[in-house]
């Protein structure tokens, strides 16, 4: 999904300016990386003078950026002190689950704002020695009370997540009205909005995740392998986006897991490793999009996470008599055996109501269903070197058509 999914640019322009116009707050929308996405709207004198310097215009960026990706971590809005000392609010712009952009206001002072004492960015004790011009300049942004900051910020959090969920409702609407246009088979359109739905509740926690291990990897060591770690990100988020058909191939969904792990290597370090091996002639079959992220996920979260010591997880694939088989094993916590037993009832999983706590798991059963019929086998068993082996069975097609591909 793209921004311009949920709003025009022209739109949200006019939004950006009206909204610094009445409040008298400086606001600019930016991408994941601190970058203007629109024209500045009522930005100080002291701000814009100071992003005329090259490695102060970097800074101001990334403390932008890091000030979206805190918004995205904590769930709600984000009140700091940028690297000039001015204090700024960022509000994420995320839909279905996707982090879009970020809403950032600010560029103001106050004597009273106790609550305020993070700075993504540490200043720079030189930068009025380097630009002295910049004195006045900064004894002109008006001080304001904290109340007045914080009131302003919650105004432009609800009105941001309003216009997301006005988005999410027309283009929900027009779905649904294109959908019942194009398909005279009421039953068929069921089926087929289920499955999208299906597929869209795949919300890729691991996303926010990575992108905090990427804020604070940020803040500790130099450019480069942040770098590294950002672009494994944006695979990542690119593959979420693009992959939104039916199906994907097995190669696919295997890098995908490759950056998924090195990303959870920068964030774990020693205390992890990982094996992807599978066989070459299964690389082109394919497989639900995301599908063994899941059981990925549930290793990390619900067994190695819990773990001080080195955690492992193997994944293997092969392909025999027309079936490919997965196999997902970790040296994790484990599962109690209640539990195990409710995770291999396939049938109790699919036919439980959507509001069915295991989502991942729920959805990821539902999927396989309606792509292999009962053709599909999951099993979770204990792990004899503990933690847990999850083995997957399903038919080797090369098709990416819905049920029916050869």
């Amino acid at each position: 999904m793209k921004l311009s999914d949920v709003i025009s640019t022209e739109e949200l322009q006019e939004i950006q300016d009206c909204f610094a116009r009445a409040t008298g707050f400086a606001a600019i929308t930016v991408d994941f990386q601190g970058r203007p996405l629109l024209k500045y709207s009522s930005f100080s004198n002291f701000c814009a003078k100071l992003r005329e310097d090259g490695a102060y215009n970097d800074r101001c960026r990334q403390s932008d950026a890091h000030a979206g990706l805190e918004a995205v971590r904590s769930g709600t809005l984000c009140i700091h002190r940028c690297h000039g000392g001015l204090i700024d609010f960022a509000v994420p712009i995320i839909a279905d689950g996707e982090y879009l952009a970020t809403f950032m206001c600010g560029q103001v002072k106050s004597n009273d704002f106790e609550d305020v004492e993070k700075r993504l960015i540490q200043p720079d004790a030189e930068i009025f020695k380097k630009h002295p011009a910049l004195i006045k300049l900064y004894d002109e942004i008006p001080t304001l009370p904290a109340e007045r900051i914080k009131a302003t910020a919650r105004l432009l959090e609800i009105t941001v997540n309003a216009i997301v969920e006005q988005s999410n409702l027309r283009r929900k609407n027009s779905l649904f009205l294109e959908e019942r246009h194009r398909n005279a088979d009421l039953e068929r359109t069921r089926d087929d909005l289920e499955i999208r739905l299906l597929h869209s509740d795949v919300r890729p926690h691991f996303v926010f995740n990575a992108l905090n291990t990427a804020g604070r990897q940020a803040r500790l060591e130099s450019a480069q392998k942040t770098e590294d770690l950002i672009y494994s990100i944006a695979d990542m988020c690119r593959y979420s986006m693009k992959n939104s058909g039916p199906l994907v191939t097995v190669e696919q969904e295997l890098q995908n897991l490759r950056n998924y792990f090195f990303i959870q290597k920068i964030r774990f370090g020693e205390l992890l490793a990982f094996d992807v091996e599978t066989e070459p002639e299964i690389c082109n079959c394919v497989i639900p999009a995301m599908s063994l992220q899941v059981f990925a996920e549930n290793s990390m979260r619900h067994g190695l996470e819990r773990k001080n010591d080195l955690g492992y997880v193997k994944i293997t694939g092969e392909k025999r008599s027309g079936r490919m088989s997965f196999e997902i094993a970790d040296n994790g916590a484990g599962i109690e055996e209640g539990l195990m037993a409710r995770l291999n009832d396939t049938e109790s999983i699919v036919n439980a109501p959507r509001a069915h706590p295991g989502t991942g798991i729920y959805n990821l059963y539902r999927r396989f269903r309606y792509f292999f019929k009962d053709d599909f086998k999951v099993t979770f068993s204990e792990n004899p070197q503990n933690g847990v082996i999850v083995r997957i069975d399903l038919p080797a097609r090369h098709s990416r058509s819905v049920p029916g591909g050869a």
